[in-house]
């Protein structure tokens, strides 16, 4: 089960490329990915205060390789709309992330965190 658009195989044991809707169900997949990473690694530190450049680095190494992998192929072709960048699903998992780190309310705005 091959895809003609995008060379890749279909139900992969990575994220599931879908012919017709381009990448848009694999960034989303990744995104859910990389958040239950996050929350799991949370929850094992729950009664441990982490400094804040710990979890930094933590998502740098761990969970940012997997939020974008395989952006190579998917980042180019994802529609680049620099005015709402922020919408991205990666971005705005970052955001949320970097909100949870600083302990703010999620209706915090993003500039604030960043």
């Amino acid at each position: 089960n091959i895809c003609p658009r995008t060379h890749l195989r279909l139900h992969s044991p990575g994220p599931d490329y879908q012919c017709v809707r381009g990448f848009n169900l694999a960034v989303k997949a990744l995104k859910d990915k990389a958040r239950r990473a996050f929350y799991a690694i949370r929850r094992r530190f729950y009664n441990i205060n982490i400094p804040v450049k710990i979890w930094l680095k933590l998502i740098d190494s761990v969970i940012q390789p997997i939020a974008l992998y395989g952006s190579e192929v998917w980042g180019p072709l994802s529609q680049q709309d620099y005015t709402r960048w922020d919408k991205h699903p990666i971005e705005t998992l970052h955001a949320e992330l970097y909100k949870n780190i600083l302990q703010v309310h999620r209706n915090t705005p993003n500039h604030a965190c960043r």
